[in-house]
């Protein structure tokens, strides 16, 4: 009896080394593929962003995992507002340069930094510009993004407006950024605005949008202009002035560049829209971090800017089909 068992134990050994060096190799190759071809990845990135599925952040991330294929990186994406463990170990997880997206303002000035601040880990923050010695930003300047708006809203004609200014959760960068929007805002309108806007902020419901248009419309009789800051929000909006046949009388400035949104304002039912590079912000921020790895340095902040779609360049737009699908 004691031979057969004596024969089971090698032969299940066998098998675990057999399994245990499949399982390595599986996992070599998928380390090689993930992070830039067929040398081993020289760095890795940890990257914090919001649990939101939204093309915007889908196509960051996209343009995280091409940077990182092209600077033979990897990346690992951790849910920043979900997984807040995993903030706290950043330090020692063995990364060599760690992106943040923060959602609130909290969350900048204390478990972010602190946690951060006493690594030697490079830290790039994504589309929230913080006041730090040793952070960098990649991103859109929020300041420059309401001088956008303005120039939309401006377009139609130099008379006063009254305006409302639709913040959204659905785009947590813009959202912290608030007052750089307004100071951009106002300084292109000027005197054509009225010393208190309206603000409001939506959810992260996508019908939350709805039922706040329907509230201000009601509240504010003499309302002529919306601003919103993400496209969901846009959409909604515009169902609701379809609907209340108000087309026309409350102008509409969008935000992202949906085919829906593109086709509204071939249609003169948007005016135009605010459009930002989320696979450019994801691509650069691989670029700065591999830059800091390998010399030690990077520029410090990067705006990869924003572009305007109007009815004047509309057309353009989409014999070219440039939108997001």
């Amino acid at each position: 009896m004691k031979f057969p068992i004596k024969l089971l134990l090698a032969v299940f050994s066998l098998l675990f080394l057999f399994f245990l060096l499949l399982s390595l190799k599986a996992i070599s190759d998928f380390t090689l593929s993930e992070g830039g071809g067929e040398s081993i990845p020289e760095y890795s990135y940890a990257f914090f962003l919001p649990a939101l599925d939204y093309p915007y952040f889908n196509s960051l991330k996209q343009g995280a995992l091409d940077g990182a294929e092209d600077y033979n990186s990897i990346i690992t994406f951790y849910e920043i507002d979900t997984d807040p463990l995993s903030l706290q170990m950043a330090p020692y997880c063995g990364a060599d340069g760690v992106a943040l997206y923060p959602t609130t303002d909290e969350l900048i000035s204390g478990e972010c930094l602190e946690c951060l601040a006493g690594s030697d880990i490079p830290i790039l923050f994504l589309e929230h510009n913080v006041t730090h010695s040793s952070a960098y930003f990649v991103g859109t300047n929020s300041f420059e993004v309401g001088k956008r708006i303005g120039e939309l809203v401006r377009s139609r004609d130099t008379r006063a407006v009254s305006c409302a200014l639709i913040f959204s959760e659905k785009s947590p960068g813009l959202l912290a950024d608030r007052d750089l929007v307004e100071m951009g805002f106002r300084q292109i309108m000027g005197e054509k605005l009225p010393e208190k806007l309206i603000f409001r902020v939506t959810d992260r419901n996508p019908l939350d949008a709805e039922g706040l248009v329907y509230r201000l419309l009601q509240e504010k009789p003499d309302l002529d202009t919306m601003v919103f800051t993400d496209s969901n929000d846009t959409l909604a909006a515009v169902q609701v002035l379809v609907d209340q046949n108000l087309v026309g009388k409350v102008e509409v400035i969008g935000f992202g560049e949906d085919r829906a949104i593109v086709d509204y304002i071939g249609k003169g039912v948007i005016r135009g829209t605010v459009v930002r590079d989320p696979y450019r912000i994801g691509y650069q921020a691989v670029e700065v971090l591999r830059g800091i790895s390998d010399r030690g340095n990077a520029s410090a902040y990067v705006d990869v800017g924003t572009r305007l779609i109007s009815q004047v360049n509309v057309g353009r737009l989409e014999e070219r089909g440039d939108y997001e699908k």
